[in-house]
C-alpha cells in the first residue's frame, strides 16, 4: 500500500510534527508500507528526494506567506501526482496544502485520514487574530471538510478528541495515535535504583 502523507511542516524544520513523522514512517516502512510525505519546499534541497527504500520526499513551491513559524505551501502538480499515486492520503494539517490535498484525494476517490494536532482556536485567535464572524465562518467550513471528506481521524489526545466529535467527526471513525516520545532520551522508569 501507498500511503501519501501531506504535512505543513517537514525537515529541515524540526518541531513536533516533524518528530511525529519521524517516529511514524519508520514504522510504516518496517511493516512494508511505501510513503511519500508531501511538504513545503526548502532552500537549497531538492523537490524529489529518497532518502531510504520506500520513502520519498516531495517538496511544492513555497510562498514568502507566514503563519507563526510556518510558511505557507502552493498545491502545484507535484501534489496531484503524489496523490494520484498512493493507495491512502493522510492530512496533518488544513493549512492550503492539506485543504487542498483532501479536496483533490476526494475527487480522485482516495480514502482520506486526518490527524488532529492542533487547536483552531489558537490559530484563529491568537496567531491570526481574526474577527469573530470570520472565525464562525471557518469553523463552518471546518466541520463540512470533517464529515464530508475525512473517513477516519486520528487524534493525538483526549482533547482533540472531544474537539472532532463537537465538530461532527463520529466517534466511531476515531482512532487514538498519541503523540512521539523519544524513548532512547525519555524512560518511563528510571535507569537506575533511586534507593
Amino acid at each position: 500500500m501507498k500511503i501519501c502523507m501531506i504535512t505543513d511542516t517537514y525537515h529541515p524544520s524540526f518541531d513536533g510534527i516533524v518528530r511525529y513523522l519521524d517516529y511514524l514512517i519508520p514504522e510504516l516502512l518496517q511493516k512494508g508500507y511505501e510513503v511519500s510525505v508531501v511538504c513545503p519546499s526548502a532552500k537549497g534541497l531538492p523537490h524529489y528526494s529518497s532518502p531510504q527504500p520506500g520513502l520519498e520526499i516531495i517538496r511544492t513551491s513555497t510562498t514568502r506567506f507566514r503563519s507563526n513559524a510556518y510558511y505557507w505551501a502552493v498545491p502545484d502538480w507535484r501534489l496531484i501526482k503524489a496523490i494520484i499515486q498512493s493507495d491512502y492520503v493522510v492530512l496533518h494539517s488544513l493549512m492550503p496544502l492539506g485543504l487542498a490535498g483532501g479536496l483533490l484525494s476526494k475527487l480522485l476517490r482516495k480514502k482520506i485520514g486526518f490527524w488532529c494536532h492542533h487547536d483552531e482556536r489558537v490559530i484563529f485567535n491568537d496567531i491570526l487574530k481574526l474577527p469573530p464572524f470570520l472565525i464562525r465562518f471557518f469553523y463552518k467550513c471546518i466541520r463540512k471538510v470533517y464529515t464530508k471528506i475525512v473517513d477516519v481521524f486520528f487524534h493525538a489526545t483526549e482533547r482533540f478528541r472531544r474537539k472532532l466529535v463537537s465538530f461532527g467527526a463520529p466517534s466511531d471513525k476515531t482512532h487514538h495515535t498519541p503523540f512521539a516520545i523519544n524513548t532512547q532520551k525519555f524512560h518511563p522508569e528510571p535507569e537506575i535504583d533511586l534507593r
